[in-house]
């Protein structure tokens, strides 16, 4: 996370550990390009199951199902009753699930508008060549004061923490649904916000199919 961190607070150490990197190759090894993808013209997030590839698909509100063996496109997760607002971070987890982090809308900074991001978890299976899934739970981010969710990590004990770029901060969702602060600053003051993370007027902008997008 770069945000508005100088040099020299980027240079801080705070702690580090070494181990042997271990990889596992196989035919199916998603280090390789196996897969052309024609029909998200925007994707954004990507997780991938032992049979299939999910792609998020931000503008048109979907996430698409791939087979990882035939590189067919074989359904879409169902979206709640709501819609998908922006698919935007997708995470495999624990059993044949997959988390889909919607942002909630585009952020914007100036003048701030906050998001509603909520994470959607599905229970999916891929049988015979036949591709369903179901919305197990919805964790909505309601009452959290959130400019932006970047990302979404499952932790061990099932517990989910969400980064916020715009005002520098963490939450976490536990997995009864309420929300919390992990990390959050003391006031919204950008001065007190994680510097590593909060928006910063020098990052660079462009557009993408009409609409702005940030490298934080």
């Amino acid at each position: 996370l770069l945000g508005c961190s100088s040099a020299e607070d980027s240079a801080e150490t705070v702690g580090t550990v070494s181990s042997e990197l271990a990889v596992q190759s196989t035919p199916l090894g998603v280090s390789s390009e196996f897969m052309a993808v024609n029909d998200a013209p925007y994707p954004a997030g990507i997780a991938v199951g032992e049979d299939i590839v999910f792609i998020g698909d931000p503008f048109e509100g979907r996430v698409l199902a791939y087979s990882r063996e035939t590189h067919a496109l074989v359904g879409e997760l169902p979206p709640p009753p709501q819609g998908l607002i922006l698919p935007f971070i997708l995470k495999s987890v624990k059993g044949e699930n997959v988390a889909v982090l919607d942002a909630g809308g585009f952020p914007s900074p100036k003048p701030f508008i906050p998001a509603n991001p909520t994470i959607y978890e599905y229970k999916f299976k891929f049988k015979r060549g036949v591709f369903t899934a179901e919305l197990k739970r919805s964790i909505p981010f309601t009452g959290a004061t959130i400019g932006f969710a970047e990302d979404a990590i499952q932790l061990d004990d099932g517990r989910y923490i969400v980064d916020d770029a715009v005002l520098g901060q963490i939450w976490i969702a536990n997995k009864d649904g309420s929300i919390h602060p992990g990390i959050t600053p003391k006031t919204l003051d950008p001065a007190d916000a994680i510097p590593q993370m909060f928006f910063c007027d020098t990052m660079p902008q462009i557009q993408v199919g009409g609409l702005p997008f940030l490298f934080t």
